[in-house]
């Protein structure tokens, strides 16, 4: 039986018709999303291997897409793939958020991450990573966040941003492996400062 990293309901817009289907979607430790029509299903919908088939995973108002009229822009999740997209909608924020997390840490397992020997963390960056409310996962969210984690405004050379630390719900870090954990994360964030379009995710993983 395959392990599962996430599953619930999300809103998927349709490829034509650009409607709101809603599914069920489960994401397997392996980084298979699959998509069915309920949580009894046994065959998939649609399925995708994310470390394979994923670019980048964006959200809220980086997503050009319209949100289904009972939820809010904030809400949506976009799977940018070389030959198709997939636009998904949570039903608030703090779920879109998770599901952004996971994805995420999905989309990247399989690639070799990107750690410059001894990198000077910007001051900002070192803040975000140091002074953290809860030991959270901090993340990159653009637009007012309303949701139940702490947030905060971080001034950065390209502007002001929100850093969301929402509880990582794909896995957590130790007190052990706390220091490494950081550096780490000093890394990637340090990547994607100078690598990616400021849209992107604060932290990759």
């Amino acid at each position: 039986m395959v392990d599962i990293a996430k599953a619930g309901w999300l809103y998927r817009q349709t490829s034509f018709l650009k409607n709101w289907k809603k599914n069920w979607f489960s994401l397997s430790v392996d980084g298979y999303l699959r998509c069915f029509e309920s949580p009894d299903d046994m065959i998939a919908k649609k399925t995708i291997l994310l470390p394979n088939d994923a670019i980048a995973i964006t959200s809220g108002a980086d997503v050009d897409a319209k949100a289904p009229t009972h939820s809010s822009q904030s809400n949506l999740i976009k799977i940018v793939m070389r030959q198709d997209n997939w636009v998904l909608c949570a039903d608030n924020i703090d779920e879109m958020l998770a599901w952004q997390i996971t994805l995420e840490q999905a989309r990247v397992s399989r690639r070799p991450q990107f750690r410059p020997n001894n990198p000077n963390i910007p001051a900002y960056l070192n803040d975000v990573l140091v002074n953290n409310p809860n030991n959270g996962y901090p993340i990159y969210y653009r637009g007012n966040y309303t949701g139940r984690y702490p947030s905060r405004i971080v001034h950065t050379p390209q502007g002001p941003i929100t850093v969301v630390y929402i509880e990582d719900p794909y896995y957590r870090y130790s007190n052990s492996c706390g220091n490494a954990a950081m550096g780490f994360l000093a890394g990637t964030a340090l990547a994607s400062t100078f690598m990616f379009p400021f849209w992107f995710p604060l932290f990759w993983f």
